[in-house]
């Protein structure tokens, strides 16, 4: 039986061969499925790691035609190592019932969404329901689900909107108007078989909600969604389904981002209307909680950071650089910070020791939870502030502060949605096509993106130099602020 370090040797020595442009041995992704469902804890953590966070991750981030391809079949081939399972044989029958038997047919049927032909203008008029799986991460649906939202709510005029999708929708897109809700929990870190079997319960889900639907009446809009498994299993007829390939669209646009590609998409599938930018809109008695936290601080500077980088380190630059630039920025005058730990104890525990550090050198020191935001005074105007609470919560700080900083996560993507000014460090873009489609974009372009090297250790005079071009840009927005 192969061990926990064979199993990230066995997905690396794939990847390794589609970057050659080599044909890698699909035999290995059974190896993997199978150590998925060992005994041994850590050779099945190690496997599941490799499949979804080496293979998956990998193709996905390509965003290359082959890379799709490849990862469709990787994805296939998981599918048909669970259904294979005793704890798969429900999905086994419900695909059989759908006439998805093997592999092939559930590529098919996905290479048939994608030449699925536009919606015409009589068709509009008949929706009455639009469902929209989210993306399941905060950062993809500002980018890409607000942007559907917002163009689906403008054509389908007589169509209810129901984004279904994890309890962050609600509180980033409270305020679209005909958008509902249903909850629906992907488990992003269970077993293999959870991953993958979770979509028969997001099907009976789905079939549910248009039960007292007439068939023509309703749209399936699918945003290349971990609930479908990238697109690959179906919740309504091919007819009534349109999928968005969000990890390649044929066209010359190497350098475009996921914005753009989101709109030209729109265009050829539904209607050509003018292009949107992605947009949160965040619960107003939570903004009007943040506004009168600001307002009671009485600083010129309200800048929030969030250092949260998705469970994705190599995002991340150092300890070191977070330590130094927290007092670089606190060396500006008239600043509070409002440093956010994210909802994991890890994170907790690095902002209480960053603001441990900052009181070290005489700079005051605050922490604020989400159930204190509207009673909370803190006694200064200058200093540091930690928080926790909920991304709503977050995303409403963020919506009326002067300034953002970040890596490459959500909060930078929250930030471009509420047009606030941000500065954020891209560490880890896999080729230029992921950076570019994955750059922030906002209507009023406020965000400055410092592209750093994929994978390279930073001396810590080059660190030095990088706060030093974060410092400066954070003193333009000032001043430009007035």
């Amino acid at each position: 039986m192969p061990t926990a370090e064979e199993a990230t040797h066995i997905a690396t020595s794939f990847m390794d061969q589609f970057f050659r442009g080599e044909d890698p041995n699909l035999g290995d992704v059974d190896t993997l499925c199978s150590l998925c469902c060992t005994q041994e804890g850590n050779t099945s953590q190690s496997a599941l790691q490799a499949l979804y966070g080496i293979i998956i991750e990998g193709l996905s981030n390509d965003f290359s035609q082959h890379g799709m391809e490849l990862g469709n079949r990787v994805l296939v081939r998981m599918i048909t190592y669970v259904r294979s399972l005793p704890e798969g044989q429900d999905l086994h029958l419900l695909l059989n019932d759908l006439g998805l038997a093997d592999a092939e047919s559930i590529l098919h049927r996905f290479n048939t969404l994608l030449n699925s032909p536009p919606l015409s203008k009589e068709e509009h008029q008949n929706i009455k329901k639009i469902l929209l799986p989210s993306r399941v991460t905060v950062g993809a649906d500002v980018v890409m689900a607000s942007v559907l939202v917002q163009r689906l709510t403008k054509t389908f005029k007589n169509a209810e909107v129901v984004m279904m999708g994890p309890a962050h929708i609600p509180q980033l897109f409270d305020g679209f108007p005909r958008l509902t809700h249903r909850l629906v929990e992907h488990n992003r870190h269970g077993n293999l078989s959870d991953r993958i079997t979770g979509w028969v319960q997001f099907h009976q889900m789905v079939q549910q909600e248009i039960s007292l639907c007439n068939p023509k009446e309703t749209l399936f809009v699918d945003p290349d969604s971990r609930l479908t498994q990238l697109g690959l299993l179906p919740l309504l007829p091919d007819d009534r389904t349109r999928f968005f390939p969000s990890r390649y669209l044929c066209d010359t646009e190497e350098v475009a981002s996921l914005v753009t590609k989101t709109n030209q998409w729109y265009d050829r599938q539904f209607d050509e209307s003018p292009k949107v930018w992605p947009h949160v809109a965040i619960d107003a008695a939570d903004c009007k909680a943040a506004l009168g936290f600001k307002k009671r601080l009485k600083a010129p500077f309200f800048l929030v950071i969030n250092l949260g980088v998705g469970n994705n380190e190599s995002k991340r630059l150092s300890d070191h650089f977070e330590k130094e630039l927290l007092l670089s920025l606190l060396a500006m005058e008239d600043v509070v910070i409002l440093l956010d730990s994210g909802t994991q104890d890890s994170g907790l525990r690095k902002v209480k020791n960053y603001l441990e550090i900052c009181h070290e050198k005489g700079y005051k020191t605050d922490f604020l939870y989400e159930q204190e935001i509207e009673q909370k005074e803190v006694p200064f105007s200058h200093g540091i502030v930690g928080f926790r609470g909920s991304i709503g919560r977050l995303g409403s700080f963020i919506s009326v502060a002067d300034g953002f900083f970040g890596y490459d996560s959500c909060c930078q993507h929250i930030a471009s949605a509420s047009d606030r000014p941000a500065v954020i460090t891209f560490v880890g873009a896999a080729n230029d096509r992921f950076y570019s489609r994955w750059c922030s974009q906002g209507e009023q372009n406020r965000t400055h993106t410092i592209r750093l090297d994929d994978g390279k250790k930073y001396s810590t005079v080059e660190l030095c130099k990088i706060i030093e071009r974060i410092v400066s840009e954070f003193q333009t927005i000032r001043r430009q602020k007035g």
